[in-house]
């Protein structure tokens, strides 16, 4: 079971009431493919970059499992960029919400479902299939915004979410504001913790169990001047919480001799057909369990005359290379290094050495090289 909680830090993971409840295993060092949710899905369910992904013929590992015989459940929380739209519906039994053919003005006036909604739909499911082998993915978008809409919130809050919603838009809060959305947050993400503990307690009998927690990315909270996750790939839009847990004793175990190693998203769903058993030739990452990576590589698509992102790839491409010493970016077409060892806030950009751009270049040929062999062996 996949549950992805849209814009979570990977310094809020400890707010998670459930990984401290059950034993899960929890990874120090995962970083997304991609700076916002068009960028970094096609890294989670196709094991490939958003500049390499094509909707709806990019196979998707979900697919896989399907054709293992393993019942299917997906709910993209009603973002748009991870729904049918994008051709993430593939190898879903049930699928909501979908998106294709729906109006521009049928949009406008879309309310995103609650995490409590999402969990009972999953629940019903859950119960209607038994004993039966599953995959479910969740999508909560509860902390990500819009809130208005979030009939949980008491009268203060809700007053408060739509003043942070209409300053959030100029990407930029003044000490008291961004106090206040920080206060917001923590306090969604107790009802999260609601509907993970609801969840968790119904599948406590379960036997052959793996959830796997995650967020496609994090959120700026104005440590690079903007509030958002933008296409910038500083750390705290890339980091993101990764947390396993697993009924298999064996599995646990080795899960916890990996926990400091350098993952990519783009490395999950290898590595989960890995664990069942299952061998496909899949996507360009690896199975974090069997290799080890040296570097991780995110990015972002920013609009030509614009800050903020753009899935139509028509803007400037930011991306990083990032090991875990240092951190090459490109970044409005400026290059920068940052030396994580002594600047892990990724305030004070370094010149970029010659044999570090190499470096960066043989990485991303490597990368490229990888791709074109695998799209031609599954000539799509």
């Amino acid at each position: 079971m996949l549950i992805t909680l849209d814009t979570l830090r990977f310094d809020e993971l400890e707010l998670l009431s459930v990984v401290k409840k059950f034993p899960f295993v929890i990874f120090k060092n995962v970083f997304t493919s991609g700076t916002s949710t068009p960028f970094a899905f096609p890294g989670i369910f196709n094991s490939v970059y958003f500049s390499f992904y094509t909707p709806r013929r990019s196979p998707s590992f979900v697919e896989i499992l399907k054709s293992y015989g393993y019942k299917t459940f997906g709910h993209n929380g009603g973002n748009i960029y991870c729904s049918d739209v994008w051709g993430y519906e593939k190898g879903f039994d049930i699928f909501d919400q979908r998106f294709r053919g729906i109006s521009i003005s049928d949009l406008q006036n879309y309310s995103i479902p609650s995490c409590y909604e999402i969990t009972q739909k999953f629940l019903r499911w859950i119960e209607k299939i038994g004993d039966e082998s599953f995959f479910a993915w969740l999508h909560y978008m509860d902390i990500h915004g819009k809130w208005d809409h979030l009939t949980y919130l008491d009268d203060h809050e809700r007053e408060l979410a739509v003043i942070l919603q209409n300053e959030k838009k100029k990407l930029v809060l003044n000490d008291t504001d961004l106090k206040q959305l920080k206060k917001l947050r923590k306090s969604i993400i107790k009802h999260i913790n609601k509907n993970l503990d609801d969840i968790s307690s119904y599948l406590s009998d379960r036997e052959n169990l793996m959830v796997v927690i995650t967020s496609d990315h994090g959120e700026e909270l104005m440590e690079h001047g903007n509030v958002d996750h933008l296409p910038k790939p500083y750390d705290e839009i890339i980091h993101v919480p990764f947390a396993i847990y697993t009924t298999d004793g064996n599995l646990q175990k080795e899960l916890r001799e990996h926990v400091n190693d350098l993952v990519s998203l783009v490395d999950f769903s290898i590595t989960l057909v890995g664990v069942l058993g299952i061998k496909a030739n899949f996507g360009i990452g690896i199975n974090f369990l069997r290799g080890k990576r040296n570097y991780v590589y995110s990015e972002g698509f920013r609009q030509q005359n614009g800050f903020r992102h753009d899935p139509t790839r028509q803007g400037a491409r930011n991306f990083s290379v990032r090991t875990l010493s240092w951190k090459y970016m490109m970044l409005n077409g400026k290059e920068m290094l940052f030396d994580l060892t002594d600047d892990l806030q990724e305030q004070n950009p370094l010149v970029v050495e010659e044999s570090v751009k190499k470096e960066v270049k043989t990485f991303i040929n490597q990368e490229n090289r990888k791709w074109l062999s695998w799209k031609a062996k599954c000539k799509f």
